[in-house]
């Protein structure tokens, strides 16, 4: 064990989001002392307040769980709340986390951080080896920054900051907004919603083709607490299911599972992101994770999750 967390203070960032919750849930397994703030207590774009809680409360490990986070639409109308926001909380908590002292810190990224034409499978040494996605450039920016950060820190000072890369995260909690929100959400909304309402068909934004990986939110948690355990060495570290799926069988899959019969069709002239991302998981498995939910069952706790009112909606006020 490289590092290890019994008896420590751990602070996680943005706990009442769909990341943060399911961090909350699994270090509830663990024997450490769990620190929570709501932005009202402590407001993360606010340096000076970040930077003093943090010398106050001296936890052991920070993770940053918070920032904004929303599929395509949202990144492209509104780049400038995408790139502000996750840059400042960065920022704020890794040089706080170092001012205070603190033993681990945990900056959990995004896989459009990867250039746009990057080879897939996508290892972490291909990182800003090429040009960006537009739709996701002002929060790849942002995340990229606080990426080099934890790595100068390291560099530097020796701190024990690392970055964990994951695929699209879902599950109880995601946000299920039609426009702000991410495809499985997407698509889990309009199956159901179609369903009850008996249509004949559902229309979907995007293009059929496209590849994407997926992982579980309480898998993700996990890997989250074995890097921290395991980790020898602040290396960033992707985190996949290990395959890949199109849209088009995403959402025959999701259909199967809501028990929606009708006709599906693409509106592909809405943005859609890069063409295929899938990470390679080579490191997280050396380190000895494994996801534990197939996708099948993900999708069905989702789909529960949401029909049990456990959801978010963001209203962004996009233009669609």
């Amino acid at each position: 064990m490289a590092y290890d967390i019994t008896g420590k203070r751990v602070f996680v960032a943005g706990h009442s989001g769909m990341v943060g919750s399911a961090l909350v849930r699994r270090f509830e397994q663990e024997d450490c002392t769990i620190l929570t703030r709501t932005r009202s207590e402590l407001d993360l774009l606010d340096q000076a307040a970040v930077m003093e809680w943090l010398k106050q409360e001296k936890p052991d490990v920070v993770i940053i769980a918070a920032g904004k986070s929303g599929g395509s639409i949202a990144n492209r109308d509104r780049p400038v709340e995408f790139m502000y926001e996750n840059l400042a909380i960065g920022m704020h908590l890794v040089r706080g986390a170092y001012e205070a002292g603190v033993g681990k810190l945990v900056n959990i990224a995004a896989p459009h951080i990867y250039p746009e034409m990057a080879y897939v499978p996508t290892n972490e040494q291909t990182m800003m080896s090429g040009r960006l996605h537009d739709s996701y450039e002002s929060s790849a920016m942002a995340r990229l920054a606080v990426v080099k950060l934890c790595q100068f820190y390291h560099q530097q000072y020796n701190a024990n900051f690392t970055t964990i890369i994951p695929a699209e995260i879902y599950g109880p909690g995601d946000n299920f907004d039609r426009l702000s929100g991410r495809v499985m959400p997407a698509f889990i909304r309009e199956a159901e919603e179609a369903k009850q309402a008996k249509a004949p068909y559902m229309i979907l934004r995007g293009y059929s083709t496209a590849v994407r990986e997926f992982i579980y939110v309480d898998d993700f948690a996990d890997a989250v607490v074995t890097v921290i355990k395991r980790q020898k060495g602040c290396y960033p570290v992707n985190i996949g299911a290990g395959f890949s799926i199109t849209l088009r069988e995403l959402v025959f899959k999701v259909a199967d599972i809501v028990e929606f019969e009708g006709q599906i069709k693409f509106l592909q002239k809405m943005p859609a992101g890069v063409a295929e991302r899938f990470l390679t998981p080579t490191k997280a498995r050396f380190l000895g994770w494994q996801p534990k939910y197939s996708l099948d069952e993900g999708i069905h706790k989702t789909w529960e999750a949401f029909l049990q009112g456990n959801y978010r909606e963001y209203d962004l006020k996009l233009f669609g």
